[in-house]
């Protein structure tokens, strides 16, 4: 009995440091390694939830905070996801949400995470407790539709009415003509590393610079641009509704007379931290590899340059690079993440079946088939 107990506590000892090693080998690409633009994008991992697995549907929002929770905006609630389990936001007791319904969310360096909610509020969520504002005098004219926390960590709001920039006693300043900007409808907000905001106005892209008090037109006409997403080399493209995603034509940002024509994107832009410029339309996720290429060029959305990741969903949700360099993409059908992988695919033809397999004592690998079949080979590319 004594040795029977033995046996079975050393084999659940073993599982144990098993499983630990497991995770490890899990963890590290993550902690290691970023999307390669070596790689095809069928080379990645990818895992999509949908409400089978517990995720919320109609995403239109998505942040990670410090604490490296992923928070996920939709027209039916705020989600909190762990990689494992999604857990619908309950605010503390006596306090209640403006809304189910979410407009933007907002990651701040501190930590916390600012919420705008429709048709009206705004909330910021942070170690646990939740500060909401609803009352008309303390909110900007017009529902909040995007936020962004430019260079000197100052919180803007765009608005249907214009830009609005809150204060530090809480209330906001409608922006004007003092700042160099006419008040009109505001499509989407970004600021860069070097701390520019990039702000989509109208028809029209303005930017204010770190230590300036005035926004400076950029001469680039656009209309409903969806998002801006800044590559390695320092450039700030933008995505257009239905149009060209490109570089942002001004002065320092690089040429703007290449791009890609994409005739069906519906959802934003991003270009990861390798250069490789990822977009949805139709068809499913597309993925350029070199971006930088195209100068003097316009590809169309059936280029073979562009990759494509066929998923089954209408993805028209929003783009985020998460820390460890996981892309994440939301739909209206649920969430879905492309991510590093150790194990590598090469498809051989559908006909091979029963594969054997002997390595060449040169390169690569020989690969039989018992169905009678010449021999292939793979040298790793």
């Amino acid at each position: 009995m004594f040795l029977h107990r033995l046996a079975i506590t050393y084999r659940v000892l073993s599982e144990f440091v098993g499983l630990l090693v497991v995770l490890a080998i899990c963890l590290l690409p993550q902690l290691v390694y970023s999307l390669d633009r070596a790689r095809s994008i069928t080379q990645f991992h990818h895992t999509q939830w949908t409400s089978k697995e517990g995720a919320p549907s109609q995403i239109v929002a998505l942040a990670q905070t410090e604490d490296g929770f992923l928070w996920i905006g939709t027209s039916r609630g705020l989600f909190k996801f762990d990689g494992v389990k999604f857990e619908r936001y309950k605010p503390p007791a006596s306090i209640e949400l403006p809304s189910d319904n979410i407009y933007a969310l907002k990651a701040s360096p501190d930590g916390g995470l600012w919420v705008s909610f429709r048709p009206s509020g705004i909330g910021f969520i942070k170690n646990g407790k939740l500060d909401v504002v609803t009352a008309p005098e303390q909110l900007p004219t017009s529902q909040i539709y995007c936020m962004e926390i430019d260079g000197k960590g100052r919180l803007w709001a765009g608005t249907h009415n214009g830009l609005a920039l809150r204060r530090d006693d809480g209330g906001w300043d409608e922006i004007g003509s003092e700042w160099g900007i006419t008040p009109r409808r505001i499509w989407s907000m970004f600021t860069d590393r070097g701390g520019r905001m990039w702000v989509a106005v109208e028809n029209s892209i303005v930017v204010l610079g770190p230590n300036d008090d005035r926004f400076q037109e950029t001469g680039d006409r656009a209309d409903i641009v969806t998002s801006f997403s800044e590559s390695p080399d320092g450039r700030v493209w933008r995505s257009q509704y239905r149009g060209f995603i490109k570089p942002v034509a001004f002065p320092g940002n690089g040429s703007s007379t290449f791009g890609v024509n994409v005739s069906q994107t519906f959802g934003g832009v991003l270009i990861d931290r390798d250069g490789a410029l990822w977009f949805t339309d139709e068809d499913g996720v597309k993925r350029l590899r070199y971006p930088e290429n195209l100068e003097a060029d316009l590809p169309q959305t059936d280029d073979p340059r562009l990759e494509v990741f066929e998923i089954g969903d209408h993805l028209s949700g929003p783009f985020l690079e998460d820390r460890e360099g996981n892309i994440w993409i939301g739909s209206p059908q649920g969430l879905n993440r492309f991510r590093y992988s150790y194990f590598l695919p090469h498809r051989a033809s559908e006909r091979y079946r029963n594969m054997t397999l002997a390595a060449d004592p040169v390169a690569g690998i020989w690969v039989g088939s018992s169905l009678n079949l010449p021999l292939m080979h793979f040298d790793g590319e």
